[in-house]
């Protein structure tokens, strides 16, 4: 997932430094670039406000000034999103791109946006992209993970899971999703293991139950070892709609969050807690939305307690130390951004390299 968040950064600086792109391929007179930079100011603004035909519109008068300002382009195409235009999206990140092949969150939105047109050989490539760049990037194992699933490479979702698991151990589903994937191989005695650890991550992933159930009784059909207890996994309280909702939950509220539509996705966040009280990435997706929609408070609070759950969670240590700098606290924004430095992104070391001076 983007972190939006970063927009935060630019709305606190009068002289707007990072607006001096590189001019190498294009001359921008000093009145050119003040100019410019009102415009991209203003676009920002617009930005945070919700008015994205707005932000389009002044970043539009701001890339006709000075056509390689890689801040314009991406939120452009952010706008675009926003918006649904997703075919200007891909080209306003494509542009970004071309002007800075290091900027990791152009790739992940655009391959956000071709997992939703499924393209999915093109997703996976960008994906791949980030994750050369940041090793660390859960997210962008995630989606690789379920662009794997889309086009049933399964021994692949599952390594990319497993990678996810390295990254956050606590995150139940993805043993779930690994759970999935082995039953598609018909490896059950290893889903059953996946479901299993999923339980014992958390004791109320309640999907956890209804699949291990499965799994112990596929296991059974494909074996002399007995089901088992596998009723008593499947008594765990649920109904077939409780299940259908839970599992629909999993998958929809990143794509609600990719796509802008933060209060559905802040109610499927909440529902996720719900089943799933212990769920770092729930507590961290709605820390930035909880930001996005200018509640720095609640959002420190949830990557806080994102943080608590997973010590290791690279993304929450930098959007934290992004809101710290926001509000103030360079010294807690600069550990931050050590943190998650030391777990291997490249996006809180350009922050640290940026900011921390």
């Amino acid at each position: 997932v983007m972190k939006k968040i970063v927009l935060a950064f630019f709305l606190t600086f009068t002289t707007y430094a990072s607006i001096a792109q590189d001019t190498a391929r294009h001359t921008v007179t000093s009145q050119q670039r003040m100019v410019a930079r009102a415009y991209v100011v203003e676009g920002l603004k617009k930005y945070v406000a919700g008015d994205f035909i707005g932000t389009r519109q002044n970043l539009a008068n701001a890339l006709n000034l000075n056509s390689v300002d890689t801040i314009a382009w991406e939120f452009y195409g952010l706008a675009n999103m926003q918006l649904a235009q997703y075919n200007d999206a891909l080209k306003d990140f494509s542009n970004v791109i071309r002007l800075d092949s290091t900027i990791e969150d152009a790739y992940y939105e655009r391959a956000v946006i071709k997992r939703k047109m499924v393209h999915y050989t093109d997703a996976f490539y960008d994906l791949s992209n980030v994750l050369t760049m940041d090793p660390g990037n859960a997210d962008a194992y995630l989606v690789r993970g379920l662009v794997q699933i889309q086009t049933s490479n399964y021994p692949e979702a599952i390594e990319d899971f497993n990678n996810l698991l390295s990254i956050k151990t606590s995150y139940a589903n993805a043993y779930i999703n690994n759970g999935q994937m082995y039953e598609k191989n018909q490896n059950y005695r290893s889903a059953v293991n996946a479901y299993s650890a999923a339980i014992a991550q958390n004791p109320e992933a309640f999907l956890g139950y209804f699949y291990l159930g499965n799994a112990k009784i596929e296991l059974a059909n494909h074996s002399t070892i007995g089901e088992g207890n596998a009723q008593s996994n499947f008594s765990y309280g649920l109904d077939k709609s409780r299940i259908t909702e839970i599992n629909d939950l999993l998958y929809d509220e990143l794509a609600m969050f990719d796509i802008g539509s933060y209060d559905i996705a802040k109610k499927c966040f909440d529902k996720e807690l719900e089943q799933d009280p212990t769920c770092p990435e729930a507590y961290y997706y709605g820390g930035e939305i909880l930001q996005a929609q200018k509640d720095t408070a609640g959002a420190m609070k949830n990557y806080n307690k994102a943080i608590e759950l997973n010590p290791k969670y690279t993304s929450a240590y930098s959007s934290r130390g992004q809101l710290k700098f926001l509000m103030g606290d360079r010294a807690g924004a600069c550990t931050d951004f050590d943190k998650a430095i030391k777990l291997g992104s490249a996006t809180a070391k350009a922050a640290k390299n940026k900011y921390c001076y």
